[in-house]
């Protein structure tokens, strides 16, 4: 992992950028975070709210129906 004064290189797409590109972050030695901001917009994209039904998400590949539904708390 390099990690200059003048920047880092993203966790995610792996590309050297400069500071201004990453989200500060206290709790992290370096004060900021590990993936560049575009990186990290694109996997809030990802993220599902609690109480979305089954039939309004894609099931997961790797997981069983039960574990999903347990997961989404429809047992």
């Amino acid at each position: 992992m390099k990690i200059t004064d003048e920047g880092r290189i993203c966790s995610k797409c792996e590309q050297f950028l400069s500071w201004d590109h990453f989200s500060k972050n206290k709790s992290h030695t370096t004060g900021y975070q590990s993936r560049c901001k575009p990186c990290t917009s694109k996997s809030a994209g990802k993220y599902v709210p609690r109480g979305k039904r089954k039939e309004d998400t894609e099931p997961e590949k790797g997981f069983s129906e039960v574990a999903q539904n347990f997961i989404f708390g429809r047992v």
